[in-house]
């Protein structure tokens, strides 16, 4: 589920059906459709998901996708999570253990430096406040980055799963 102005929508595990809410959230409305995966984020007027391996985005409420970014490799999953802070999309991807960000309404994308080796098992990230604070768990420790990646503290999580700390 997410909002984009004062409308919510929201999409059902692997259909590939989008819903929109009535103003007072009592009843949905099918209004068109969203790439399986069910990644999906509303920024600056359009609604962004992915297929396959490429970050596609609507302005018409799911009747057409355009594609925008194309990470290569294998596809975005469910895995792969989209955040806003302050003026930026944030987005991982969990097979290439990437971090990408856009501060341009999703026209281009940049990676962030990830903070430990790239070929860990975990990884999880979560952005939020409107100062770009980045939090990424590799199974055994959080890092923390103020600075779009370019610093990372390390937060070592000894006797606590790093999933349920970020989740």
């Amino acid at each position: 589920m997410t909002a984009l102005g004062d409308r919510v929508y929201g999409a059902v595990a692997n259909q590939p059906e989008l819903y929109r809410s009535s103003p007072d959230g009592q009843s949905w409305t099918k209004v068109g459709a969203v790439p399986i995966s069910n990644i999906l984020i509303g920024w600056r007027g359009k609604l962004f998901s992915s297929e396959g391996s490429k970050v596609v985005y609507t302005t018409d409420e799911g009747q057409s996708w355009q594609p925008v970014f194309d990470v290569g490799g294998a596809a975005l999953s469910g895995q792969s999570r989209f955040f806003i802070s302050g003026d930026t999309l944030v987005f991982s991807h969990v097979a290439n253990r990437r971090i990408y960000y856009s501060t341009d309404d999703g026209i281009t994308f940049d990676t962030i430096p990830a903070p430990y080796e790239t070929g860990a098992g975990f990884f999880r990230l979560r952005a939020f406040g409107n100062t770009f604070v980045l939090y990424i768990g590799n199974g055994e420790n959080i890092y923390v980055s103020k600075n779009r990646g370019q610093q990372w503290l390390k937060i070592p999580m000894p006797g606590i799963s790093v999933n349920s700390a970020i989740d």
